[in-house]
């Protein structure tokens, strides 16, 4: 009687053990596939944001401009209204 318990824990516990072994290279493996996607995404916006052109402020285009200093000249407008 004691073998048959012993051997159905033992069944048991390796069957647990083999199911976790499972789900930590499935987790493995989907979180190596997301990194790698998210570093060619990451790659592919990074020219992109390099190469936007840097806006003038409110002081170099209006003139007597003396309290909304440093603000980009196109939020002028919509700051004011």
């Amino acid at each position: 009687m004691k073998s048959k318990i012993t051997a159905s824990l033992t069944r048991t516990r390796m069957l647990v053990f083999s199911v976790s072994l499972l789900m930590v290279a499935c987790v493995s493996i989907v979180g190596s596939v997301e990194a790698r996607y998210l570093r060619s995404a990451l790659k592919q916006t990074a020219p992109a944001t390099q190469a936007a052109p840097v806006e003038k402020t409110v002081e170099q285009v209006q003139k007597n401009i003396q309290v909304l200093t440093g603000m980009p000249a196109s939020q002028l407008i919509p700051v004011m209204n």
